[in-house]
């Protein structure tokens, strides 16, 4: 029997995170390096998730260097737990357990 993949998404909100915006995660999207997306009422942009994560995609210079800097650091720190979401080694729910707050 072929079953088809369906991709997954969970978004965590600044109380969960401690970061100052949405931050959105989703399991791996073909032809996409692993990434988390940020929104906020200012915008939105796209960061790789690596050892040094850096802007995939948007406009992040609307965000307060601050807010950038912990982003990357809660990458960082987080960064075992998003891989192993993003290519569907866990699920949400574990996902909500693993993830440290900054």
């Amino acid at each position: 029997m072929n079953v088809k993949k369906i991709k997954d998404s969970s978004n965590f909100r600044p109380e969960s995170t401690g970061l100052k915006f949405r931050v959105f995660v989703c399991t791996e999207v073909p032809r996409h390096k692993p990434k988390v997306k940020v929104l906020d009422h200012k915008g939105q942009f796209s960061m790789y998730i690596s050892d040094n994560p850096f802007v995939a995609s948007g406009n992040s210079e609307i965000f307060q260097a601050k807010a950038i800097d912990e982003l990357k650091e809660w990458i960082k720190m987080n960064k075992q737990a998003l891989l192993d979401y993003w290519f569907d080694r866990i699920d949400s729910v574990e996902l909500v357990y693993k993830l440290k707050r900054i």
